[in-house]
């Protein structure tokens, strides 16, 4: 019999193709299942040959479930009975595949759809969480609307006890978890595109002090700061990797402090390319004012890249301490100062990077993490 497992997905495959968030295996670790299905729960429409490197061996399937134009005021915020008919049509689609298992990636409407079809088959439910709902996303300016369709997304959060196993991405999570009494969690975290081959041996520099960022440009990860600092420093340049809703206004800052020549703008490069890149850097830094250990910190770990990074306005990220990485406020004054030391003390960036290697090896490996995977997946296999 084949082993198939359907994953149920409420984010745009297509985005993270685009910003080149690809890694190998992502869906079938360890190529342990013959199919992938994956079912998205809006219009996207991926390039199956973009997502094959992520079922790895497997064949490939992909479904659209959409909700209807204005179903969460039709629902009255996605009401369990009035969503019953679009989750039933959902499962009509889902009896043919005749899963193994079933893999929710964060807790939305995918998670409704994951419970029915959990309940009506008999089927193993895991659901990955990949944010904080509070402390991930506190600095964004919600309108109203806006912070009524999160009221109403938390809601749906109800069906998480209804899981056989929760893995939150980082420990910063299990908070959220505690607090609605729910104990049926793993920490199970990302794995990332790293490689061996790609370590950084050499920490010296020559006339620049290159510092590279990368990440989404959001209120939370707001390298606003960290560009007023590099403006004020001699031969520091910084390549910004990503984009979101701060570019325009952080690509229109550079221009104003005349330091477009020193901070370059990169929409997008593929992960592994990426990857192989940041051993040329000399750190990685950035503003990461959310609870949770970001991929690209880990990847830099991994790199033997120092790493700069914030101290959280709020509480600190549990993974992070300050003998893997030079943390400081989130200030002008603070970048200046991070970015300074770093520049003046080859030992601190080599003792920064060969501690934050060994603790990245221990518990964020990419090997370890998907024999992780494979082992959480053999265990429901067998039950």
């Amino acid at each position: 019999m084949k082993k198939k497992l359907l994953v149920i997905i409420p984010d745009r495959l297509s985005s993270l193709l685009q910003k080149g968030e690809v890694v190998p295996r992502y869906y079938n670790p360890g190529n342990i299942f013959d199919e992938i299905h994956i079912m998205l729960t809006n219009d996207d429409q991926p390039d199956p040959k973009l997502v094959q490197p992520m079922v790895g061996d497997a064949k490939l399937f992909i479904y659209n479930h959409p909700t209807p134009s204005g179903f969460f005021k039709k629902t009255f915020g996605w009401h369990p009975f009035l969503i019953q008919s679009w989750v039933k049509k959902a499962f009509e689609k889902i009896v043919p595949i005749s899963p193994i298992i079933i893999r929710c990636y964060g807790m939305h409407l995918n998670l409704s759809i994951g419970s029915y079809v959990k309940e009506k088959l008999n089927l193993p439910l895991l659901v990955s969480l990949h944010t904080h709902p509070f402390l991930d996303a506190h600095r964004e300016n919600f309108n109203l609307k806006n912070k009524i369709i999160k009221y109403f997304t938390l809601k749906l959060s109800k069906n998480l006890k209804k899981t056989d196993l929760i893995l939150p991405v980082y420990c910063g999570i299990l908070d959220f978890l505690e607090k609605r009494h729910i104990k049926n969690y793993q920490v199970l975290y990302n794995k990332v595109n790293a490689c061996r081959e790609n370590i950084k041996t050499n920490f010296d520099f020559k006339d620049n002090f290159k510092l590279i960022c990368i990440g989404q440009q959001i209120h939370n990860k707001n390298p606003e700061n960290l560009i007023k600092a590099v403006a004020q420093l001699k031969n520091v340049t910084l390549d910004i990797f990503g984009t979101g809703i701060l570019n325009s206004n952080l690509k229109e800052l550079a221009k104003s402090l005349n330091v477009n020549h020193r901070i370059k703008f990169i929409d997008s490069l593929p992960n592994a390319e990426l990857c192989a890149n940041l051993k040329t850097y000399d750190c990685y830094a950035a503003c990461i004012d959310c609870i949770g250990i970001s991929k690209t910190v880990i990847e830099a770990f991994l790199i033997k890249l120092p790493v700069l990074l914030n101290l959280n306005s709020h509480q600190q990220t549990p993974e992070l301490n300050d003998s893997i990485c030079l943390r400081v406020p989130d200030t002008i004054d603070g970048y200046i100062k991070g970015i300074k030391q770093l520049m003046e003390s080859k030992k601190l960036r080599e003792n920064l990077s060969e501690n934050a290697y060994k603790y990245a090896l221990e518990n964020f490996d990419p090997e370890k993490i998907e024999k992780q995977h494979v082992a959480i997946y053999k265990q429901y296999m067998i039950s």
